[in-house]
């Protein structure tokens, strides 16, 4: 050692060393104003310099010491520039400066902890890279002083050193430190002192004055493993030592009175801490996540904190405030703890299991989440709430949960044990509710008691399940829509069908057991539960002897189906199990039969023929919702009827003369659509809202023997004139005819029937309105012998008490049986005027309101639904002069009103819209010359369109002609002529003429305007003339008895909805000079057969043949595009249409052929364009040849085309729409609706489209070929769950495939995939839940192209080596987040992985290449089995590229954060310097 000491007091002068070139150790007295360059006379001489030493002086200058390159070891007499000094002149790298030389690296200190998160506000400094020692020998050590000096592993203090501070952030970032003496006069430290250090011991036993350890002081130090504390201490503050993860014991001193929250967290290696008897205050989590702590430990005579099986508690047990993360139990529980609250044992991976005692009720929020160490655990008998996510992650293959005998364990919640892994689940009797997804992704086999009562297993209730079998009870009688669905692993399902009354919809779509069947009826355990393959090439089934249930939707869709048979044997039917059998003939219900579910016959027009002696005593909820047939027989056995379960049934319900049906239970006939209706005659009992919204029920029977009447019975009866109530009736619940919109109740009974209310009590309101309902009267009919006590017993202007405003504001208008013949109800008003409530007379042509009335009330002369008095028929009102106001709808149910006075009536405050609110009212006529003095009046006549008359314009025809127009037409013969000199049919002119049946024309008519001939209800033929260019919208609109129309020959232009709802109008002979359609024109309609449409048309309306009973359509050439405004289609809901020629159309707008479930093929060459939803619900189309040329498949384009086997994509496809086939949602794990093509195999994408969201989401695809796949644009069009959920097998993926999206391929099945080298992007989740895919490789890793790999892209799959390609250059985030992953292997020129890439994975060792530049935060964390971490730098080079900031990927300096190995095992070995060519034992 070739060393020198100068001696003295003084500073050397300059030069006093000058070409001194061979010293290796130096000490000095001072060095005043010089550098030590200035001392030697050039840096050339200090470059060799080891240790060196200042013992003295004043001051350092800035930069003194630079150029010292083999500096290793320091002296200095204090530091900074000063004793004491701060700010940058405080700093340690200040006596080097701020220049770089030879041998030096840059560091970044800051004045506090925020620098040292933001370099950009720090100090920039060059120390020798060799400096391992720093002597300080007197001062204090001020903020920052250190932060970030990484080649550091001592500082020293000398023994009478004067030092009593040391600052916040002081040696922050010093990663090399060894360890660490605090001198014995510090009496302060501040907040992160050695926070992110490396100090691995720390000596604090002789700073008895430091009573408090601040914030962070020792926080996220992951090698600090013993330290001594002052005896003095009072405080420790929070986060002091959080996640210091190497620290493994630690004694409390006993003057310790506070430890704050997150103290200790995260301390993963502390195996023991005895805390102090005045311990009085423990923050939130202070000792979580200590992985390694079994139990805690406190003096016994500490009065605030007690401990129990190693748990602290607060003295009196209410307080749980450590469950060490390492205890191993079996634990038991205080008895004054009857909660194991949220998250009590999350992390205790080492837990066992706990003794529970009686009065423990509920299990928390993930109270056992991450708890692997699980063996038996089995809950007590008083647990009645298992909270979501109280397993989550926790359990083994070999864990058991019990429940206690005794049970009362009864719900089970959704998520309860969500990702619970164990060998089963033994359920208790008691357990028996269940909520949708309440074993999700638990891998464990449940089993039920064997003396559960469970009849219902619930929708999605083992969606997503893991286990492989399940048997279910045998009380089990419905199996809920979804029930099992995407339970991938579930191969073996056991239960008694002959108890199984309904299975609903998808219940077993995409588990094992499904995928592995065969085309066909799918049947299982005797239920026969799903069709597989081509639906429409059925049209003969008879089932097999031995099926004993029908499930959800079996045969839906099957439209050519026109004979089946079902078994002796078929106990139930389940929902939809027929619906859209448009073709099928007849059904005859086995008498076997003894349950019907929901629309089971939806759309379905076959008669139903029930079986003599049947078991089918209950006509479930919704059974013949949809029904399509024209009669329904209810057999005798049937006793009784479900809620809705004529739900839109149209046709006649006729009841067996015996039938054993006594009750009309809740909802029964709600929403029936049928005009007619005889009760059973051995019903007693009407239940509340039995026929609520049976809105076409004109004429209604009650039977003789019927007792009671409930609540809201008649609600929504808008078409029925008369109720008449039987004598027999002696109860009616309060309120019993609320919402009741017909003429008049007949009580036919001398007794008024009693009226209680749901207490049971007395009651007067029976619910019928007032006169000041917004819609009038209902007239009360009784015997006149009884006419007063019925006024008594249905009082409803009821005074509730004084200051109380009384229930209804008028008494209810009331006559009598015998004076019911009377033409005009007519009542007293308050101002002794007459008001007109309803006409009570016959239907005829003309009547005149009897003079004197002053008003006309709400909905007097009133037509159609949702009015009052059923004016049916009437045709022409005279209003008197004397009427002075006229209320809303009073007369909207006439079709001409005429006024005599010469000026309009006042609008009335009573009732809702104009006094003529509907379009019924088409002809006014006012008296000569009081044309503007009534269209003028626009607060009281109005602003309604319609023909405006003065009497003399009339003529004795009953024709109003002005200059060749027809403008009204006052004649109610049967057959109208028109006369010669008409040339135009005005708007309204004949509508609502409901006594014709025939029109001639005798001239040239050229145009029929608006609603001409709406309404005309009777009309049945019409010969247009050949003059007619134009009709207009609604011209023919509703005319219910057109039975068929020639279209003359010169027309040009048919309106919108010209002959719309005309439901006998069977054919139309179109001519030769039509060019448009309009909207709607010809929907609802009754045209049949084939569909020709004339050469000359080139616009076609939305929605022009809707709702049809056409069978095949030709479109013409000279049709080369059709746009849409609604949702409706022009051809939607056609659901007879098989065949369509296309014609010159080049694209197929929105909705075109939606619900045309007959349609079996289309010829679609020419077209480029396919509209969204344009085939939605074609489940018979089985032949699809998408053509080339074609560039776009909209949204939901073919969504629910069940027939669809397989599809092949021209190479022209520029982009594939959202659900395009597949299911629709918004893009999240799981559909909203599940709409996708259920029989489609095979998928072929040729050229390299852009893929929607869900494209073929849920679609059972097995054979998967993409020949290229770009990414979209739109937040849409970037195939989020692509081919999620697919029964996918084999997947080929072309050169020309840059993306895959999102979820992608979630939860398919899958077990390889190559890579093509074209491919750039992996999107997140991309093969997440993948639990067969096993091999993930690349064509050729040397010429790949991938660059991006999304995060959660392998979450859960069941991959376990990963070697990415050569150019595959940044690891992104969190792409290997807690997946199964083993063994990843680096691409050869990787430079950049970010924070977390491969956090909570499986991996045991991985190799850091060299040409890594960039690396994140906690890459590794959390990967418990990993073992060696190889690095190719050497340890030095990752010190020099170490930041403390976030890392900029975006730069190109090197940065390595600080914390790249944060979270890794306590085992784990990093090896620097390692090349794989050599032997890894020589490497080690």
């Amino acid at each position: 050692m070739r060393k020198l000491v100068v001696g003295g007091n003084a500073a050397p002068a300059a030069n006093a060393l000058k070409g001194i070139d061979w010293l290796n150790d130096l000490t000095l007295p001072a060095l005043g104003d010089l550098s030590v360059a200035n001392l030697f006379g050039g840096g050339d001489y200090i470059t060799g310099i080891e240790i060196f030493a200042v013992l003295g002086g004043d001051s350092i200058e800035k930069g003194a010491l630079a150029g010292m390159s083999a500096l290793k070891e320091l002296t200095v007499p204090f530091v900074g520039a000063t004793k004491n000094d701060t700010g940058e002149e405080g700093l340690f790298g200040y006596i080097f400066g701020s220049d770089s030389y030879s041998g030096s690296f840059e560091i970044k200190s800051g004045l506090s902890a925020e620098d040292y998160i933001s370099p950009e506000l720090c100090f920039t400094f060059y120390v020798p890279q060799g400096l391992k020692k720093v002597t300080v020998l007197d001062g204090d050590v001020f903020d920052g002083a250190f932060m970030n000096m990484r080649t550091l592993t001592e500082v020293v203090f000398a023994d009478d050193a004067d030092t009593t501070y040391i600052g916040e952030a002081a040696f922050m970032g010093a990663t090399a430190l060894e360890g660490f003496t605090v001198p014995a006069g510090v009496s302060i430290v501040g907040d992160y002192a050695f926070c992110f250090s490396g100090v691995r011991t720390v000596d604090m036993s002789a700073a008895d004055e430091i009573t408090v350890l601040p914030e962070y002081i020792f926080g996220e130090n992951t090698r600090l493993a013993t330290i001594s504390l002052p005896e003095n201490l009072v405080t420790i503050e929070g986060y002091a030592f959080y996640m210091a993860s190497a620290l493994k014991n630690i004694v409390i001193p006993d003057s310790v009175t506070t430890i704050g929250e997150y103290a200790f967290y995260a301390c993963t290696s502390l195996e023991s801490v005895s805390l102090p008897a005045n311990l009085k205050t423990l923050g939130a989590s202070a000792f979580s996540r200590c992985l390694s702590l079994e139990g805690m430990e406190i003096d016994q005579s500490n009065k605030d904190f007690v401990t129990y099986d190693g748990i602290l508690y607060s003295s009196d047990y209410e307080l749980a405030y450590v469950v060490p993360a390492g205890i191993v139990g079996p634990v038991r529980m205080p008895e004054a703890v009857t909660i194991i609250p949220g998250g009590f044992f999350s992390e205790c991976k080492n837990l066992k299991g706990v003794i529970f005692h009686d009065k423990i009720t509920a299990i928390g929020d993930s109270a056992f989440a991450y708890c692997t160490g699980l063996e038996t655990l089995t809950i007590g008998k008083n647990v009645t709430n298992i909270m979501e996510n109280a397993f989550i992650y926790a359990g083994n293959k070999d864990t058991v949960i019990n429940f206690e005998t005794g049970s009362k364990y009864a719900y089970v919640k959704k998520d309860a044990f969500y990702r619970l892994t164990a060998k089963e689940i033994n359920l208790p009797a008691s357990a028996v509710t269940f909520d949708g997804e309440a074993f999700r992704m638990c891998e464990a086999e449940v089993k039920f008691h064997e003396d559960t009562t469970l009849t219902t297993v619930v929708a999605d209730m083992f969606k997503d399940y893991l286990g492989t079998s399940i048997e279910l009870p045998a009380s089990v009688t419905t199996i809920g829509a979804r029930a099992f669905m995407d339970a991938l692993n579930l191969e073996t399902i056991e239960f008694d069908a002959t108890k199984i009354t309904s299975v609903g919809f998808d219940a077993f779509r995409n588990t094992k057991w499904y995928n592995s069947q065969p085309d066909g009826i799918v049947v299982l355990s005797g239920l026969a539960y799903e069709i597989k393959g081509a639906r429409n090439t059925l049209t003969s089934v008879t089932l097999p002897a031995d099926t004993v249930v029908l499930a959800g939707s079996l045969f839906n869709g099957c439209s050519n189906l026109t004979t089946l048979v079902l078994n002796e044997g078929l106990l139930a039917i389940s929902g939809s199990a027929f619906a859209n059998c448009v073709n099928l003939i007849e059904l005859v219900i086995p008498k076997t039969v003894t349950s019907i579910g929901a629309q089971a016959f939806n759309n379905m027009s076959a008669t139903i023929v029930f079986a003599t002696d049947g078991s089918l005593t209950h006509l479930g909820d919704q059974a013949f919702y949809g029904y399509k047939g024209k009669t329904l027989n209810i057999p005798a056995y049937v006793e009784t009827l479900g809620a809705g379960v004529f739900y839109q049934f149209e046709g006649e319900i006729i009841f067996d003369d015996d039938s054993a049906i006594t009750e009309i239970g809740a909802s029964a006939f709600a929403t029936y659509y049928g005009r007619e209706l005889t009760l059973p005659a051995g019903v007693t009992t009407i239940k509340s809202s039995a026929f609520s919204g049976a809105i076409h029920l004109t004429e209604l029977a009650l039977p003789a023997g019927l007792k009671t009447i409930e609540a809201n019975a008649f609600t929504g009866m808008n078409s029925i004139k008369t109720l008449t109530i039987p004598a027999s009736v002696e109860t009616l619940r309060e309120k019993a005819f609320t919402g009741f919109n017909g003429s008049y109740i007949t009580f036919e009974g001398t007794t008024p029937p009693q009226v209680l209310n749901a207490s049971g009590e007395t009651s007067t309101n029976i619910g019928v309105r007032g006169g000041t309902s917004t819609n009038g009267h209902v007239i009360v009919l009784v015997p006149s012998s009884a006419l007063e006590a019925y006024r008594a017993a249905f009082n409803d202007k009821t005074e509730a008490g004084e200051g109380v405003k009384p229930a209804l504001t008028d008494e209810l208008v009331y006559s009598t049986i015998d004076e019911s013949d009377n033409d005009f109800v007519i009542i007293d008003t308050a101002d002794g005027g007459k008001k007109l409530i309803a006409y009570a007379g016959d239907a005829v042509d003309k009547i005149e309101i009897p003079n004197g009335v002053t008003e006309i009330g709400p909905a007097a002369l009133s037509q159609g639904n949702n009015t009052k008095f059923k004016a049916d028929g009437l045709n022409w009102v005279v209003v008197p002069a004397t009427v002075q106001t006229i209320h809303g709808n009073g007369l909207s149910g006439v079709r001409v009103v005429e006024f005599l006075g010469d000026k309009m009536p006042t609008k009335g405050s009573e009732g809702i819209g104009q006094w003529a609110s509907t379009n019924k009212v088409s002809v006014v006529i006012v008296p000569d010359g009081a044309y503007d003095t009534f269209v003028n009046d626009k607060t009281n006549f109005g602003t309604i369109k319609r023909n405006v008359i003065e009497k003399s314009e009339i003529n004795s025809d009953g024709f109003a002609i002005s200059n060749g127009e027809l403008k009204a037409v006052l004649n109610s013969a049967a057959d109208i002529t028109v006369p010669a000199s008409v040339t135009k049919i005005a708007d309204k002119a004949f509508y609502g003429l409901s006594s014709m049946e025939t029109v001639t024309f005798l001239g040239n008519v050229t145009s029929i305007g608006v609603d001409a001939f709406r309404e005309c209800i009777n009309l049945k033929s019409i010969t247009l003339p050949a003059s007619v260019t134009e009709i207009g919208t609604y011209a023919f609109g509703n005319c219910r008895s057109l039975e068929q129309i020639v279209l003359p020959e010169n027309l040009v232009t048919l309106g919108n909805n010209a002959f719309n709802e005309c439901v006998s109008l069977t054919k139309v002979t179109f001519n030769s000079k039509l060019e448009s359609i309009g909207t709607n024109a010809f929907a609802k309609s009754a045209l049949s057969g084939a569909l020709v449409l004339p050469s000359s048309l080139t616009s076609l309306g939305d929605g022009a043949f809707n709702s049809t009973l056409i069978e095949s359509v030709t479109l013409p050439d000279s049709l080369v595009t059709h746009t849409y405004n609604y949702a409706n289609g022009a051809f939607g809901m056609c659901y007879r249409l098989k065949t369509v020629s296309l014609g010159g159309l080049t694209s197929i707008p929105q909705y075109m052929f939606q619900y045309c479930t007959s349609l079996e093929s289309i010829d679609l060459t020419g077209i480029t364009d396919i509209g969204p939803d344009a085939f939605n619900n074609c489940v018979s189309l089985s032949e699809l040849v998408l053509p080339e040329g074609l560039k776009t498949i909209g949204d939901r384009a073919f969504i629910q085309c069940h027939s669809l086997v397989s599809v092949t994509t021209p190479e022209s496809l520029v982009s594939i729409g959202v659900s395009a086939f597949g299911a629709q949602g918004s893009s999240g794990n799981y559909p909203t609706s599940y709409t996708q093509c259920r029989n489609l195999k095979s998928v072929h994408i040729k050229g390299a489209p852009t893929i929607g969201d869900m494209a073929f989401f849920y679609c059972p695809i097995e054979t998967l070929v993409i020949d290229g796949w770009k990414k979209g644009t739109t937040s849409t069009s970037n195939g989020t769950n692509a081919f999620a959920a697919a029964a996918i097998t084999s997947v080929t993926l072309g050169e020309g495939v840059e993306y895959i999206g999102m979820a992608a391929f979630e939860r398919s099945p899958v077990e390889s995939i190559v890579l093509p080298s074209s491919l750039v992007e992996i999107a997140s989740y991309a093969f997440r839940r993948t639990t067969a895919l096993e091999s993930l490789t690349f064509v050729d890793p040397a010429t790949s192209k991938l660059t991006t790999i999304g995060a959660y892209a392998f979450d859960s799959s069941a991959l376990k080596s990963f070697a990415m390609p050569d150019n595959y250059k940044k690891v992104n985030a969190q792409i290997f987040y807690y997946s199964n992953i083993e063994e990843i292997t680096l691409g050869a020129n990787t430079t950049q992985i970010e924070n977390n890439a491969f956090i909570g994975s499986k991996i045991k060792s991985i190799f850091l290449p060299k040409t890594l530049t960039h690396v994140g935060s906690g890459i590794l964390g959390s990967c418990e089995n990993l073992e060696k971490i190889y690095v190719g730098a050497t340890e030095e080079e990752v010190n020099n590229m170490i930041v403390t900031s976030n890392v900029d990927f975006n730069s190109e300096t090197p940065q390595w954060h600080q914390n790249w190995a944060n979270g890794i095992p306590d085992g784990a070995e990093i090896v620097y310097g390692y090349a794989p060519e050599q032997d890894e034992t020589e490497n080690a």
